[in-house]
């Protein structure tokens, strides 16, 4: 089964970079989340909190004594490995799909079908904000996913929020005329990607102080940049050929972005 974002095209919008793709079908939800929430997906989820840099500032950042919100959870994969380490955490989804799919296997995880930009939460109820790989959706803009988050969260409530990045092998080939031209016809605006100083001045102008940010990811990255790479990373022995990108260019790059902060108390 092909994922219509798989064919996407790239383009250098501002200071962005912006994916098109070709719009999902009902049809297509339906099967990729029957595919994907299986009971192998939730037993293989708390590994996240060990093996991934964000799972380690999840264990860094949260308190274990509070209460935290995952804006946008599809099935909950990350909720469930959370609360397999203590941490009392609920998830929210505007897709009802994978909340069905998440619940028939893995009954009793705390998800509720809501809007993420009209949570049914009342101000300054969680101790932590966690959005990954949803406010770059919107075409106009993460700001009132933002918003919300400031609004939900406690004065130094901790947000967590993953974007697609637009870090350095992405600007060096924007910078080379890789991504130049208007939107592809026929193609719907997906997601964009940001660089660190871009997105850190978006959070401190919704009220948050970055106080870390990290890469994730960059054997994706180099599977989606790298001519050949993909290729070469399918053969035998493509597995240290991951784990040699994740070593060396890990801190320097990666296919998402994941910044930190902190909720300020401001002047709006």
């Amino acid at each position: 089964m092909s994922h219509p974002s798989r064919d996407r095209v790239k383009r250098h919008v501002g200071g962005r970079l912006a994916w098109y793709a070709r719009a999902a079908t009902e049809a297509f939800w339906e099967d990729y989340w029957r595919l994907t929430v299986t009971p192998r997906a939730f037993e293989e989820a708390p590994a996240r909190i060990e093996s991934m840099r964000t799972g380690r500032a999840l264990l860094r950042h949260l308190s274990q004594t509070g209460m935290h919100l995952e804006a946008g959870c599809g099935p909950g994969f990350w909720v469930h490995a959370l609360r397999s380490r203590g941490f009392r955490v609920c998830g929210l989804d505007f897709s009802v799909t994978p909340l069905l799919a998440a619940t028939a296997v893995q009954p009793g995880l705390p998800l509720a079908a809501a809007d993420v930009l009209c949570s049914p939460f009342g101000d300054e109820v969680f101790d932590s904000y966690l959005s990954f790989g949803v406010i770059e959706h919107r075409e106009a803009g993460p700001e009132p996913f933002l918003r919300e988050a400031y609004r939900v969260l406690k004065s130094g409530g901790v947000l967590v929020v993953s974007v697609p990045s637009f870090g350095p092998i992405r600007r060096c080939k924007a910078a080379l005329g890789a991504y130049r031209g208007g939107p592809p016809a026929g193609l719907s605006f997906y997601q964009y990607g940001f660089t660190r100083t871009g997105l850190e001045q978006i959070l401190r102008q919704a009220g948050f102080d970055p106080i870390e940010a990290f890469y994730e990811s960059p054997h994706r990255l180099l599977q989606e940049e790298l001519p050949g790479y993909a290729e070469q990373a399918r053969r035998r022995g493509g597995r240290h050929l991951k784990r040699l990108a994740e070593t060396v260019l890990g801190r320097l790059d990666g296919h998402m972005l994941v910044i930190v902060a902190k909720k300020v108390l401001f002047e709006r």
